[in-house]
């Protein structure tokens, strides 16, 4: 018969090893063997990790031949390098609607053949965007409940197909935002303004962010504005100063002409659905309205942030209260801008679905599958208006589900469950 000392040595054998100590003149030091590092690569985590490098390998293969024309993003953003690098004008043409940084940032682009460099943009863009919905998703486990980054990274990789091909920017800053949201909470403010300068010196769009974000964690606001302004000056570095002033004057110019361009058209935005219905609003009325929706959602922000305790919650709560104004508001919102909200949809599902809430689930499919066919729901219904209704109705909805978790009963100190491997 084996004695104990036998049998705690066969209990030790039979544990899996993952890793192995060494002594050294610091003590003892452990290091990984080859079996734990396969078991991190194959991890719960890790598998979400290979959903994105097959959508980002599959984004690049499938665009990898575009040509440089108009209609290809990363072509106007490549452009906006050179343009910068040339001392030519950025906003000679309505189709670079970022502000002088952006075109800075994108020199590095420009020193290559642009399918190379159209693919090293598109990899960068979603690499930032996936960072940031992990973060998002990763931080304390939402609601004390336990959500599955595979899950939430296949949804959002579905979602985000069309904004992705384009290589639209928008990956890029609502990853910034994610990234930051989750940042604030974590009390890492420095981190969090860093982020969110870094998002408003890219496109001004992001402001109705980090006005909302402001109103709590107020310590960002005067260090977001310092670094927004360290980074604005980062431009002049590449030209003189009289010829980037010149850029910066034509911002506000680029600006109303960008809104000029969309009065009277159709596009998946509150303004848009108005002028789409014949009711046409000026500059007052856009003004009331995003007025009137920026103190509904500052309303709803402050009473859900009080009722929520895990940060995770809030972050998400922000992040889509914010991300939600600026797509139903933004007279720059496009079919494909509305990639940005993916990340709420696929976390917002992932809670119904550990919740067991069946008919919430059923929504939010039917919300993610109209939203992958509403360039055919378009065309059926020959382009009209109720067509364009299908993303802003479906983030419109989210949202409620959100707020109803949020404000419905047992939300405040309900119980932990002990937390585990996500």
């Amino acid at each position: 018969m084996n004695t104990d000392n036998d049998r705690r040595q066969s209990r030790l054998e039979d544990a899996p090893q993952t890793t192995v100590a060494s002594s050294g003149p610091a003590g003892c030091i452990r290091r990984p063997v080859p079996g734990a590092v396969l078991t991190g690569i194959f991890s719960r985590n890790a598998w979400g990790w290979w959903i994105w490098f097959l959508f980002m390998a599959g984004i690049v293969l499938s665009t990898v031949g575009n040509s440089p024309t108009a209609g290809d993003v990363c072509a106007i953003y490549i452009q906006s390098g050179r343009d910068l690098l040339a001392g030519q004008p950025l906003y000679a043409e309505p189709y670079f609607m970022y502000l002088p940084t952006a075109a800075f940032f994108f020199i590095p682009f420009t020193w290559g053949p642009f399918p190379l460099m159209a693919s090293l943009w598109r990899i960068v863009n979603l690499a930032v965007f996936a960072a940031g919905v992990f973060k998002l998703s990763q931080t304390g486990r939402l609601d004390g409940l336990a959500i599955s980054f595979v899950q939430i990274s296949a949804i959002v990789c579905l979602l985000a197909i069309g904004g992705a091909k384009n290589g639209q920017m928008n990956l890029t800053i609502a990853g910034l935002l994610m990234l930051s949201a989750a940042a604030m909470e974590e009390s890492r403010t420095w981190t969090a303004s860093a982020l969110m300068a870094l998002s408003l010196t890219l496109k001004p769009t992001v402001l109705p962010f980090l006005l909302l974000a402001a109103v709590v964690h107020k310590s960002t606001s005067w260090r977001t504005a310092l670094l927004a302004l360290a980074m604005a000056l980062l431009p002049f570095l590449a030209q003189p100063g009289e010829y980037m002033i010149r850029q910066y004057a034509d911002v506000p110019r680029m600006l109303h002409d960008t809104v000029k361009m969309k009065e009277g058209m159709v596009y998946p935005a509150i303004t848009g659905l108005l002028n789409a219905s014949g009711i046409h609003v000026g500059d007052a009325g856009r003004l009331a309205l995003r007025v009137l929706f920026a103190l509904a959602a500052l309303a709803a922000y402050l009473a859900g942030r009080a009722r929520l305790k895990e940060a995770a919650d809030r972050s998400l709560l922000l992040y889509a209260i914010a991300v939600g104004y600026i797509l139903l508001l933004s007279p720059a919102t496009e079919r494909n801008t509305y990639a940005i909200f993916a990340p709420v949809v696929g976390i917002t599902l992932c809670l119904a679905g550990a919740r067991r809430q069946r008919g919430v689930q059923a929504l939010l499919w039917l919300v993610i599958l109209s939203g992958l066919l509403s360039h055919t729901i378009q065309k059926l219904l020959s382009d009209a208006p109720l067509a364009y209704m299908v993303k802003p109705a479906g983030t419109i909805a989210v949202i409620i589900v959100i707020l109803c978790s949020t404000f419905g009963p047992g939300q405040i100190n309900k119980p932990q469950t002990p937390r585990g491997d996500q």
